[in-house]
């Protein structure tokens, strides 16, 4: 049975300049091929997957924690460099 609750202390995924992201997904989708995912914060492509996080609506994430089912959430990756970007306890490292 899916729960229809948000999840608490949600954040919005911290993400690049618009322009700059668009760059990354633009070059990451020639080269998918190359890559185990794509970085939710700058759009680059991940060769080896070390982190990840909860997400919901597509634009925000929630504690690494929390492990109730939500509609419209899944997970994830993160880049090691943008990994800094998130507090510690919305990161699950893989």
């Amino acid at each position: 049975m899916k729960q229809t609750q948000e999840p608490i202390r949600m954040l919005e995924i911290p993400t690049i300049e618009s322009s700059k992201k668009s760059r990354n997904e633009d070059s990451f989708e020639s080269n998918y091929h190359k890559y185990e995912d794509q970085c939710a914060v700058c759009g680059k492509g991940i060769k080896s997957v070390k982190y990840q996080i909860n997400t919901i609506y597509g634009g925000e994430m929630y504690l690494a924690n929390d492990n109730a089912h939500y509609d419209d959430a899944w997970r994830m990756s993160v880049g090691s460099e943008c990994q800094k970007k998130i507090p510690s306890e919305y990161l699950i490292k893989k």
